[in-house]
């Protein structure tokens, strides 16, 4: 993409720049007079697209870091143990399966969340089977849980959604 947006780039600038006009007021083309004006031009045209060129590449990745394919800052948080103790694990994506997933501690983490933090600015919900099925808790932005007990929900998630 990179390379299709500097070639057109150069091209749009090159067809501006190379309708030169010359000196009996005609636009130069094949007389002598026009490629002497095309000769001096070229280089100019040259220069500004290897600029055009590396100021995008010192733009896109800053660009893409918005784009898909790049993880967000994680910002919901589940714990292994009520009081936000035990293991943890963060997250920035949705999770249809935790199966295979394991606290920061080694152990599974499937079926085991006591504790959740919400520091996103959204609802995520924590759900009782993979593909998000099943029971559900919402937690809402910004908002924490220090015991599932309390709302029936420990040990019980499975999956996770709302990124």
């Amino acid at each position: 993409m990179l390379i299709d947006v500097t070639a057109a780039a150069l091209s749009s600038f090159s067809k501006e720049v190379m309708s030169v006009p010359m000196s009996n007021g005609r636009i130069a083309s094949h007389t002598n007079e026009g490629r002497n004006k095309m000769r001096s031009i070229r280089p100019l045209s040259v220069g500004i697209a290897a600029v055009l060129g590396v100021s995008l590449l010192a733009i896109a990745p800053a660009a893409s870091a918005s784009g898909a394919g790049v993880q967000a800052a994680a910002c919901a948080t589940l714990y292994a143990t009520a009081g936000f103790q035990g293991g943890s694990r963060s997250f920035s994506a949705n999770d249809g399966n935790f199966d295979g997933n394991v606290w920061s501690n080694g152990r599974s983490m499937n079926d085991d969340t006591n504790a959740v933090k919400n520091r996103c600015g959204h609802t995520v919900t924590l759900w009782e089977d993979s593909g998000y099925y099943g029971d559900r808790h919402v937690m809402r932005a910004n908002g924490e849980d220090s015991d599932l007990g309390n709302n029936g929900f420990s040990n019980r998630a499975s999956s996770l959604s709302g990124f």
